[in-house]
């Protein structure tokens, strides 16, 4: 594959995360604004109006989110399906049809990429309620302090990300607006990875070359050990890793920027990998809890 190739599919998934992190941005600061706004003056008008206004933004920023989401999607289905047959013609590989892998199984794939994204997003979007429900409680029950004493207390705690945050596994204050923007990269790259992949194990690839797309982000010890290494597809009898062995090692994880190259003939002196004590970690966890790593999982 063209390296100008794969940097122009990289620069377009950034323009769409862009896009997704501003509409986010521009609707937390709304909310954000609106919650200021009641706790510099809290009383029960100032709050009804506060509430309305607040779920109503909130909806039509998921719209709006989902929307784009599913347009962005479909188009990284059909991306990845081309790059897929370009990458195809590039190696010289004749195609043998699978026909066990569909275009419709691989469009499910890319379905369930999204519908997961959107559930994640919904369930962290109701910790803005949940912050300003508890801020409101906090007002009406602190009746003897006076209202400029509350709303500086407010305002000192609430001054990094307002009440547009979620407390992640780990206990930590996480930017909705920055979780936004990592949820719809990693969903981008998946839905183009995935399809790209599954194209491939349909014309029958049996090897592929590990590639990383072109990104200045610090790569993970999770990945680092199969830069440049060859996989295989399926089991095989020359002893290369597949590439669900490699996915359960923690290659494809979250917002990762590897994908793999079809190769004609397997280079022996690209088998060998070593991993990582993050490697052996990644697989302990996903045995623990019985993942599957299929090419269509």
């Amino acid at each position: 594959m063209a390296t100008q190739e794969i940097k122009d599919i990289y620069d377009i998934i950034l323009q769409y995360v862009d896009e997704d992190t501003d509409l986010t941005e521009d609707y937390m600061d709304k909310i954000n604004r609106h919650f200021y706004a009641y706790i510099r003056n809290p009383n029960d008008k100032q709050e009804e109006t506060f509430k309305r206004l607040r779920d109503a933004l909130i909806i039509m920023w998921l719209t709006e989110l989902f929307k784009k989401l599913t347009k962005q999607v479909k188009i990284q289905l059909k991306v990845g399906v081309a790059t897929a047959k370009t990458a195809l013609t590039n190696a010289q590989i004749k195609s043998v049809i699978k026909k066990t892998i569909t275009s419709d199984k691989i469009k499910d794939l890319i379905q369930a990429n999204l519908d997961k994204s959107i559930t994640e997003i919904t369930y962290v979007s109701n910790a803005i309620k949940v912050n300003s429900d508890r801020a409101i409680k906090d007002i009406k029950s602190n009746i003897d302090k006076t209202k400029k004493a509350i709303s500086t207390e407010l305002m000192s705690e609430f001054q990094e990300y307002g009440i547009t945050f979620f407390i992640d596994s780990a206990g930590r204050r996480q930017s909705i607006k920055n979780y936004v923007n990592m949820k719809s990269s990693d969903m981008a790259i998946n839905s183009f990875r995935d399809a790209y992949l599954s194209e491939l194990a349909r014309n029958g690839v049996e090897y592929g070359i590990v590639r990383r797309l072109p990104t200045n982000a610090i790569e993970c010890q999770n990945c680092k050990s199969f830069d440049n290494k060859i996989l295989a597809f399926s089991e095989n009898d020359k002893g290369f890793m597949t590439v669900a062995e490699a996915r359960s090692y923690n290659l494809f994880h979250f917002f990762c920027f590897h994908y793999l190259e079809p190769v004609s003939e397997p280079d022996e002196s690209k088998k060998e990998i070593v991993l990582s004590e993050e490697n052996k970690k990644s697989k302990a966890r996903n045995d623990k809890k019985g993942k599957s790593f299929g090419l269509l999982s």
